[in-house]
């Protein structure tokens, strides 16, 4: 077992990244995916399988960056989710449009998602579009509907049969490998940390597993 715990050892750290985390995703996420040769569904998730990796990514996000002890309800933030697709994704996945759609990609999807259904889109009339949108594909590439123009993902993209908006296209099948490689990441810095005798990232670590390891201050309710 490789459960969250007080005082965690740099190697229970990285066993809990892809031994809890990963087995998490693989169980409840991958079902979620159209994968060739698997005897999927006809359709993928979408919003459930961005939904779930999304909020993933804030509880690592909080390890990642720690917790200053003040306020529980800050232990995970959305900078600290920014933080980790910009940093852990981007190094995990050798590709920088994580670090430069890190927060735009929280923003629309993650937010959307969670708190109102869908992807949100965007206005900004000083833009090269009037209008930022949404494109989720099940393939690694996607088509543009109204050209047939290919959607690589996270590769910004003006609609040029909706010339006031620009998308910004989100594999599932990419985001879900590229968050496992990001987890791997993760496992990786601490194992790295762990050999050169160094503590800062397992300190971090230990401000957020220490207080998520205790229950919740006093309720106000009755059970």
């Amino acid at each position: 077992m490789a459960e969250l715990k007080k005082d965690m050892t740099h190697a229970e750290a990285a066993a809990h990244l892809r031994e809890e985390v990963t087995n998490t995703a693989k169980r409840e996420i991958a079902p979620l995916l159209l994968m060739p040769n698997e005897g999927a569904p006809p359709t993928s998730g979408y919003f459930s399988v961005v939904r779930g990796i999304f909020t993933e990514t804030d509880y690592l996000g909080a390890l990642y960056r720690g917790w200053d002890g003040n306020r529980r309800d800050k232990i995970a933030t959305t900078a600290k989710a920014v933080a980790f697709f910009r940093e852990a994704y981007s190094a995990g996945t050798g590709n920088s449009l994580y670090d430069v759609h890190g927060k735009l990609l929280v923003e629309m999807y993650r937010m959307g998602t969670v708190h109102l259904h869908a992807p949100k889109v965007f206005e900004n009339p000083d833009s090269s579009t009037r209008l930022l949108g949404w494109a989720l594909m099940d393939e690694p590439t996607g088509i543009d509907p109204t050209t047939g123009d290919e959607l690589p993902h996270l590769e910004l993209h003006q609609l040029r049969g909706w010339p006031d908006m620009t998308v910004i296209p989100v594999s599932l099948t990419r985001l879900f490998e590229d968050f496992l490689l990001a987890i791997e990441y993760f496992a990786k810095l601490l194992d790295g940390e762990a050999a050169s005798e160094g503590s800062q990232q397992l300190e971090l670590w230990r401000q957020t597993a220490d207080a998520l390891s205790e229950p919740e201050e006093k309720l106000n309710v009755s059970w």
